[in-house]
């Protein structure tokens, strides 16, 4: 019983509790270091209030924000707001909507809760209900461009793979450099320049735009998934190449190791021994790609949001970096790091599916 519990938690839970370490210390990072930062750019309250507040305004701007503390107990205090397990007064369990009392010891309690964002220093809303309405059209963008490059990436590196050398291989391998090279902002400028302004009469495209738009007779919304293009299609520019060179290398690799030339010895149908065989074991590195792009196009589509006027995340980190709104850009930030370990963590499990090796 107890070797079966060890390789339980060697096998299953210790990975998923060294996840969940990782996830923890880097948002204590993360936070540590914009904590710093923000308390070194200038003072909050009057950036809240402008320059011509009075000072009885400004004192009681700071206290509610808790910066008439010392700099180590701000830290705590925002600590304690970002921890799902807090302990608060009557006052704070009814500024808290949504919580689970634990413990209770007279007007205190332990509770479970959702980590606090704080408020916007622009629209006073919260932060975590603007970073909500955001997360949608950033992970639509960013599922659609990963989309279309794993469906231009994948197969021409495999197509490339089983022609080496020759002309296609070589034209496709030039264009997976440029891609790579090309930084995003410019690729942006010349797709919205090229195919939105340009051809317009013929594509039909805008420039900005999202996907649901207000309807004209005041009721409802009217839905233009051709808005989409434009931006998938510039954010999966660069991935597609990058798996490209990756898939091809891999396929190379795998289309001449000792189980292929068996299976061509065996008589297998070429696409059975490609894709069936071959290909699986070269996408190790492939998922690897795929997951690191798909966290930095959730975290970082900054340029192509605000020149495509997309309202994901990225346009509200723009925004909010242009106004100094410093709890949305703090708030924004631990998002967008969680969603990068967690989408690395989760390549690790993924990778253990498709290659025995590394489950093993």
């Amino acid at each position: 019983m107890s070797g079966r519990l060890a390789q339980l938690w060697r096998n299953r839970a210790r990975p998923i509790a060294v996840s969940l370490l990782r996830l923890v210390a880097t948002l204590l990072g993360l936070h540590a270091l914009l904590f710093v930062l923000f308390s070194v750019m200038g003072d909050p309250a009057r950036m809240l209030v402008g320059q011509r507040a009075d000072q009885g305004t400004l004192a009681a701007i700071r206290h509610e924000l808790g910066l008439d503390r010392t700099l180590g107990e701000q830290y705590l205090l925002q600590l304690h707001e970002l921890s799902p397990v807090g302990w608060l007064d009557s006052a704070g369990r009814a500024q808290q909507a949504q919580h689970l009392s634990l413990v209770r010891a007279g007007e205190h309690a332990l509770v479970l809760k959702l980590p606090y964002l704080r408020r916007s220093f622009q629209s006073s809303r919260p932060v975590g209900a603007l970073i909500a309405e955001r997360i949608p059209a950033t992970a639509l963008l960013a599922l659609a461009s990963l989309l279309i490059a794993a469906g231009i990436g994948i197969p021409l590196g495999v197509f490339a793979a089983r022609n080496r050398d020759g002309w296609a291989d070589r034209l496709s391998s030039l264009a997976s450099v440029v891609g790579v090279a090309a930084p995003s902002f410019f690729a942006a400028i010349v797709m919205a320049t090229v195919f939105a302004v340009w051809l317009e009469p013929v594509t039909g495209l805008n420039v900005t735009g999202y996907i649901r738009q207000p309807s004209v007779l005041g009721e409802g919304y009217v839905y233009t998934w051709a808005n989409l293009i434009l931006p998938a299609v510039t954010l999966g520019l660069r991935p597609a190449a990058l798996l490209f060179q990756i898939t091809r290398s891999g396929m190379i690799e795998a289309l001449g190791s000792d189980y292929v030339r068996t299976a061509w010895a065996k008589g297998l149908p070429e696409r059975v021994v490609v894709w069936r065989h071959a290909l699986p074991n070269a996408m190790g590195p492939v998922l690897t790609v795929l997951s690191g792009w798909l966290a930095a196009l959730f975290t970082g589509a900054f340029f192509v949001e605000a020149i495509f006027d997309w309202p994901g995340l990225g346009k509200l980190i723009v925004d909010a970096l242009l106004t100094s709104d410093y709890p949305v850009i703090s708030g924004a930030c631990l998002v967008t790091g969680a969603v990068f370990v967690g989408v690395l963590g989760l390549t690790d499990r993924l990778q253990g599916l498709v290659d025995p090796r590394v489950r093993a």
